[in-house]
């Protein structure tokens, strides 16, 4: 069972990675046309070109992008923290060996924590999304779907020997 629910999380950040690498892609490539552009409601650009797309302005610290001068990508994040929940996922997979028990463990909890985070930084961006924007980007919902089915077998992970 514990291979299966490894499995199921490198699957799932897998996709969460070239979703997220094309939300980056999009971010830095403003005047290609997103296949989301449904309408006002339904609108990948209408989210990406809102403050809340940049971490700083999303969390209430844009004093931050003025003092260092830029500010970092919602979607970028989201993308390094897919790779990282696909490469710790790999290396649990990838060293069943009983003298790794404690790396493995670490592994485990690292993977919680990240998903986590994704989670709870998802549903706030998703809040943001329905009551400030009034407007929903398709693939940011699939990662929040994403983000959310990894937290829960990130908790069955965690509670498996």
């Amino acid at each position: 069972m514990k291979n299966n629910i490894i499995k199921a999380i490198i699957a799932l950040s897998f996709i969460a990675i070239i979703i997220t690498g094309y939300l980056v892609f999009i971010h830095y490539n403003p005047a290609l046309k997103s296949p989301c552009e449904i309408n006002n409601k339904i609108s990948c650009k209408a989210v990406d070109e809102s403050s809340y797309s940049k971490f700083f302005q999303a969390v209430g610290l844009e004093e931050i992008t003025y003092i260092i001068g830029f500010d970092i990508p919602v979607a970028l994040i989201g993308f390094l923290a897919y790779m990282a929940l696909f490469i710790l996922s790999i290396l649990i997979y990838n060293k069943p060996d009983f003298e790794m028990q404690g790396a493995i463990r670490n592994y485990k909890i690292a993977i919680f924590a990240l998903s986590f985070a994704g989670f709870i930084f998802s549903m706030y961006l998703s809040y943001i999304e329905a009551f400030v924007l009034g407007a929903w980007c398709l693939f940011c919902i699939a990662q929040t779907i994403i983000i959310t089915v990894i937290f829960a077998i990130a908790i069955i992970l965690l509670r498996s020997k």
